[in-house]
């Protein structure tokens, strides 16, 4: 399996990366992709990657990171200088827009969004989308850049239960990532029947979003570990009234394909 969506580049929740991959690996999660949500932690995703097989990175600066615009074209220099020195960088991301924490006012979000997609697609890199209350703004910027650019490199990380963007992914050939809320959140779960198992792919997004039972054993607390993706696959089947196996070769299969690896 190939866990999508992982934070192992925070210090905090994972102080031994090392033992954590291993213990993915036991749980049959063989490969893992490490997001970057500003520029510390993108260094540091790309860092790791140099010491794992089967891991990779992305790079990019979240919608609630606190930036100035006039701090966009340096940043984006520095992303595609990260980019350019590490074969292991195979997407952007996560980016997008965040209407929620509102940490950031909405033109520079925007502003933001749009640089880091055009470097994305200029040099040919997965694009890892976060959407949280701004669908409509996010579509409009992406219909705007051009939807056909984005067909089978893109993935709505996380992806709200939002029926016009499913609507989207479906058309365009946008991934849906599907993460532990599925098997706590009941929305979540009708959402994601709804998704075709070839817009699917899975993340765990440790160390948030634990799955159940995971979830209820820990009280709630933000331990999420990219093992858990196992947890995740099951419950997927198991609403979908598919075979587990079919779940986790085809993920895979679109996981491959979104971020350009080979098999």
């Amino acid at each position: 399996m190939f866990d999508t969506h992982c934070h192992l580049n925070l210090d905090t929740y994972f102080p031994d990366v090392e033992l954590a991959i291993q213990d993915a690996r036991k749980a049959g999660v063989e490969r893992i992709l490490i997001p970057g949500v500003n520029l510390k932690t993108s260094k540091k995703a790309v860092r790791i990657t140099g010491d794992y097989e089967g891991v990779y990175c992305s790079v990019g600066i979240h919608p609630t990171e606190k930036v100035q615009e006039k701090e966009i074209e340096k940043l984006i220099y520095q992303l595609e200088e990260l980019c350019e020195n590490s074969d292991r960088v195979v997407g952007v991301g996560e980016i997008g827009l965040d209407y929620y924490h509102l940490n950031l006012e909405p033109s520079i979000q925007k502003t933001l969004f749009k640089e880091q997609i055009k470097l994305a697609l200029k040099l040919d890199k997965a694009i890892i989308i976060h959407s949280r209350h701004a669908a409509k703004d996010l579509i409009l910027i992406l219909k705007e850049v051009g939807l056909e650019k984005f067909s089978g490199r893109t993935v709505f990380h996380c992806c709200e239960p939002n029926q016009e963007l499913l609507d989207v992914a479906i058309k365009n050939k946008i991934f849906i990532g599907c993460d532990g809320d599925v098997t706590y959140d009941p929305t979540k779960a009708e959402f994601i029947k709804k998704v075709p198992l070839d817009n699917l792919v899975l993340e765990t997004d440790s160390p948030f979003l634990t799955p159940e039972p995971v979830r209820s054993h820990n009280n709630g607390i933000n331990n999420n570990k990219p093992q858990n993706l196992t947890y995740i696959a099951k419950y997927i089947a198991d609403i979908k009234k598919i075979d587990l196996t079919i779940i986790q070769k085809q993920t895979l299969q679109n996981s491959l394909k979104l971020f350009g690896i080979e098999e």
